[in-house]
């Protein structure tokens, strides 16, 4: 019988643990926008409230049927290449989206967007998991439990600043760009 022993590292890379924690709140971002940018979405498309909770809430629908199959990826393919992945799949949603004109394609966008997220909100703690010592990891958790709300809270502040739901949406794919 052999015992398997986890690597705990001695020291702590915080320029990774920023890099997750980055990628955590550029990804909440995406949730935020949604908010910020109904009435703009309302008066360029034409949707009405029921219209913009499915763009709001589609995230919550791919978390629920996207969160175990999602956590399986991470762990069979690796944390690290499945954040770059859901980069990646997050940065195509948010063009697919600002490209968009009409409500479908704003979905299925979406849509993308929430299984881009579902990704990096998985692999960010396995990944923190594996980089952060055992001494540090209380501070870092605590760090990393902000992304929600600090990405969110950064859409919906500067969301006001800008003229079109487009822009909103290209501006948030600069920034996804930046945070790689």
């Amino acid at each position: 019988m052999s015992t398997v022993v986890a690597f705990v590292p001695e020291r702590t890379s915080w320029t990774a643990v920023t890099a997750v924690v980055a990628a955590g709140m550029v990804a909440a971002m995406q949730v935020g926008k949604g908010l910020i940018a109904g009435p703009l979405l309302q008066a360029d498309l034409g949707l009405d409230l029921t219209a913009l909770g499915w763009l709001t809430s589609v995230f919550a629908i791919v978390g629920v049927v996207g969160g175990m199959p999602a956590g399986a990826m991470v762990a069979a393919i690796g944390d690290r290449r499945m954040l770059g992945v859901g980069m990646g799949i997050l940065l195509l949603g948010i063009i697919t989206g600002a490209a968009s004109q009409n409500f479908t394609l704003l979905i299925l966008s979406r849509i993308f967007e929430g299984f881009g997220f579902l990704l990096v909100v998985v692999a960010g703690p396995a990944i923190l998991m594996r980089i952060v010592g055992s001494g540090r990891r209380d501070l870092v958790f605590a760090v990393w439990s902000c992304f929600m709300p600090a990405g969110m809270a950064i859409a919906m502040l500067t969301g006001p600043l800008f003229a079109s739901w487009q822009a909103i949406w290209w501006i948030n794919a600069s920034s996804r760009s930046s945070a790689c």
